[in-house]
């Protein structure tokens, strides 16, 4: 649940820091098309995806492993935000969003509430 506060110039809402709905024709993928080549699109096409993002996002890695448990994961991109502090982390999907999507990401989350383990 995030937690409503007036803005002030050091802080800033979720809502406001990332843009919503994004726009992505720079890609220029065609109608069909894979998790992969929308990652390779991404990538090849960073500063403009960043730019769509919005401000204060850092580009930290793609691919990253992350371990949670015993257990290693990769997420396809991995970004900080300077003034909320917080990771962004994108788990592409192509197709039907599944249960088991929702249970991926909701661990994710509650991995990026803890600090980056700097080894990952």
């Amino acid at each position: 649940m995030l937690q409503q506060h007036a803005p002030t110039e050091t802080h800033i809402l979720p809502q406001q820091a990332i843009r919503d709905p994004f726009v992505l024709e720079f890609l220029e993928l065609k109608d069909e098309y894979s998790e992969s080549d929308f990652e390779e699109a991404l990538i090849n096409h960073l500063m403009d995806f960043m730019l769509e993002l919005g401000d204060d996002f850092a580009f930290v890695g793609r691919q990253r492993r992350l371990r949670i448990d015993d257990n290693w994961f990769r997420v396809d991109l991995l970004f900080f935000h300077r003034r909320l502090r917080c990771l962004l982390i994108v788990d592409l999907k192509v197709g039907k969003f599944s249960y088991s999507d929702a249970g991926q990401m909701n661990m994710y989350l509650n991995y990026a509430k803890e600090p980056l383990d700097a080894t990952g």
